[in-house]
């Protein structure tokens, strides 16, 4: 038995102990996850959840099945971080607080704000600016981590990036490229219908905001599940015809600059998207669209890769679930 689990008794009693102080308050703090020699506390859920439990009626069943739904989100999320840190601190990765402020800045640069500025969108959406940065330094350890695991394995060959021009550009014609950016509200495969519903309304919810003309970066900083673009304000570079779910693709290519759509939704979730630019040409070349599609390929390739390495790296690990 690992040692978290056999140090658990001894943990909730201290924790109960600690708590006595505060009964009047009802926190009942305890173990929810056991992750190898780490362990997960119902707090940590709770702050997780928060956000978005926010956005739920008040009460009635409908609220007690979605808020359950987020709150196993939440842990699976929490979990996978964890085993994500213990895979990174085996190659004696870290992320220094240097890297964190460096990237804060740069976030604050691309979007033209200031401190003040970030923090208060960070308030109006129920975030701190320290759970914000442990965010950010979650999210950099898990590129790193990716990179070394992940990313560095997948390889694109010539006659891969031949066939897919083939498949997809050559026969179109004329290439049109969107540069992009979107919001991305991730819907879980087979999710009960009241996730489905509170996902479905929470995208909703920050289109309207959009419409009613709050920053684009902002929000997607803070609200999108994409973590490959969110840093970015959720811009996602130049796409082409191919490229993109099915459903996102039929109305981008239709979409003039400044335009948005949304919720989109796709197998994977609801999308929220903004046309930055659009250039419009015969097809390109294979040589000179080469390594651009080498690039989306690979993305693509890394991104199952990721679900499959998480799943085995589970697999063997001891996770114990008390949630």
């Amino acid at each position: 038995m690992p040692p978290a689990a056999r140090a658990a008794p001894f943990l909730l009693l201290s924790l109960s102990l600690g708590l006595s102080s505060v009964a009047a308050a009802k926190v009942v703090e305890r173990i929810v996850a056991v992750v190898n020699d780490d362990i997960v506390l119902l707090s940590e859920i709770d702050e997780r959840a928060r956000p978005l439990l926010a956005e739920l009626p008040d009460k009635g069943k409908e609220r007690d099945e979605a808020a359950a739904g987020i709150q196993r989100e939440a842990l699976d999320r929490i979990v996978d971080e964890r085993l994500i840190a213990q895979e990174a601190s085996k190659l004696q990765m870290s992320v220094g607080a240097d890297e964190v402020e460096r990237a804060v800045d740069e976030i604050k640069r691309q979007n033209k704000i200031t401190h003040e500025q970030l923090i208060e969108a960070l308030r109006a959406s129920g975030l701190t600016y320290e759970s914000y940065k442990d965010d950010l330094r979650r999210q950099i350890l898990r590129l790193k981590l990716l990179n070394a695991q992940v990313r560095s394995r997948v390889h694109v060959s010539d006659d891969e990036v031949r066939r897919y021009y083939d498949q997809n550009l050559r026969r179109a014609g004329a290439d049109v490229r969107v540069r992009l950016r979107q919001i991305f509200v991730q819907i879980p495969e087979n999710a009960p219908r009241a996730i489905v519903r509170e996902k479905r309304a929470r995208a909703q919810a920050l289109a309207d905001r959009l419409r009613a003309g709050e920053d684009f970066a902002q929000i997607a900083r803070i609200e999108s599940d994409d973590l490959l673009t969110r840093a970015d304000g959720g811009e996602s570079g130049w796409a082409s015809r191919g490229t993109l779910p099915p459903e996102v693709e039929e109305v981008v290519f239709t979409m003039q600059p400044s335009d948005l759509r949304g919720p989109i939704y796709s197998d994977k979730g609801a999308h929220i998207v903004q046309v930055l630019e659009r250039k419009a040409s015969a097809a390109r070349p294979f040589d000179e669209i080469k390594e651009e599609l080498r690039s989306q390929i690979a993305q693509e390739e890394v991104e199952r890769a990721t679900r499959a390495w998480l799943a085995e790296v589970r697999r063997r690990s001891y996770v114990d679930v008390r949630f």
